[in-house]
């Protein structure tokens, strides 16, 4: 967000208009002093408007709230918060909600799958208004339901309670495969695997003992390529690990060691795939 100055007297012009409607004192720096604004060091009190502009109003208890400039359809939504924040007799801010992303299904989403986003506020309050946006597009008020096409995706969130109060931005990272590229699946006791014409493996659930093979053992739920692995032609899943058959007739295995089933000559486990030392 880019730093923008006003002068007081802009921001005067502003809070006449709020002072009209809730008859709360709002105070500002003497006239003529600029405001250097850093929106990003005031995000909780951050609302942003498309075309960018902002002003900052001094409520009487010492804390800073911003404003965007007002349109007649939004001037009683600031209103009503305006004057909840600068109440004299009032201690702190009503409390921002934090919100939360649901996605349905959870994990294995391709290029034909019904994609469903939910908003949910952590502490269970309701939501009055959702806003979203999906990677780099616009902000809408719907959910961006429905089939999406393939790679990486970012979905964000941020919703409002019925206090008037807007969370901050939430985000949730996934990847959704070619399903047209998909030449096999596997399935382990908690994980899936998927291979794809480019000889390139992919995997998705649980990841203790390093099954998926993406160099952590983080459970995730939505694919994940497997580190350092091309050229497979073939693919299996254990119970707790994975197996891969390259071009060249060699074979990988990562994940769940224990019993030696990675073949590698130890014991144990790896969240990579390491070869497994055929005679």
């Amino acid at each position: 967000l880019t730093d923008k100055a006003y002068t007081a007297a802009e921001i005067e012009a502003f809070a006449e208009r709020v002072i009209d409607q809730t008859g709360k004192v709002i105070t500002l720096e003497p006239e003529g002093k600029y405001y250097n604004i850093n929106m990003m060091g005031l995000s909780k009190y951050v609302k942003i408007n498309n075309s960018g502009e902002y002003f900052v109003l001094q409520n009487p208890v010492g804390k800073v709230f911003v404003l965007d400039k007002p349109t007649p359809d939004r001037v009683q939504e600031w209103t009503e918060q305006v004057a909840l924040v600068t109440d004299p007799e009032q201690q702190d801010p009503i409390a921002q909600p934090v919100a939360i992303i649901a996605m349905t299904p959870e994990q294995g989403l391709t290029t034909t799958t019904e994609v469903l986003f939910e908003a949910a506020a952590e502490n269970g309050e309701t939501v009055t208004a959702t806003e979203w946006r999906l990677d780099d597009g616009e902000v809408t008020t719907e959910a961006p339901n429905g089939t999406l096409p393939a790679g990486e995706h970012t979905v964000w969130l941020r919703i409002k309670n019925e206090a008037g109060v807007w969370s901050e931005w939430v985000s949730l990272d996934f990847y959704v495969l070619d399903a047209e590229s998909v030449v096999q699946i596997a399935a382990g006791s908690a994980h899936s695997l998927a291979l794809k014409q480019d000889g390139t493996v992919w995997a998705w659930g649980w990841n203790t003992n390093g099954q998926l093979g993406d160099g952590t053992t983080r459970e995730r739920n939505t694919p994940v390529q497997v580190k350092n692995l091309t050229d497979v032609t073939a693919i299996a899943a254990g119970y707790y690990h994975s197996v891969a058959l390259k071009q060249d007739g060699t074979v990988w295995a990562w994940g769940y060691n224990r019993y030696g089933q990675l073949g590698d000559g130890t014991m144990n486990d790896c969240n990579t795939p390491v070869q497994t030392l055929m005679p």
